[in-house]
């Protein structure tokens, strides 16, 4: 499996600079918290224990995935989290 993912991630190729500059980041995130909390009600096995520690954002951020996944671009701002919770 490990080469499986190393062969994927040499597949794809960074953005040219015209993409980056055309990226639509959006507005910068005001309820940030909310929406990671949000994320993670839905799939942790039991939310309620979970404890959070947020970092400001961090600024633009873009991603791109694989051609086997569509070689999208997508664009946003990087918030970073730490999220300590029960497991089964």
């Amino acid at each position: 499996m490990f080469p499986l993912l190393i062969l994927l991630s040499r597949c794809v190729t960074p953005p040219t600079q015209q993409q980056i500059s055309s990226l639509d980041y959006g507005t910068p995130p005001k309820d940030y918290e909310a929406t990671v909390k949000e994320y993670f009600n839905s799939v942790l096995f039991d939310p309620y224990t979970a404890h959070y520690d947020f970092m400001n954002p961090v600024g633009k951020f873009w991603y791109k995935t694989p051609p086997l996944l569509g070689n999208r671009i997508y664009a946003g701002y990087l918030v970073r989290v730490s999220v300590n919770a029960k497991t089964s």
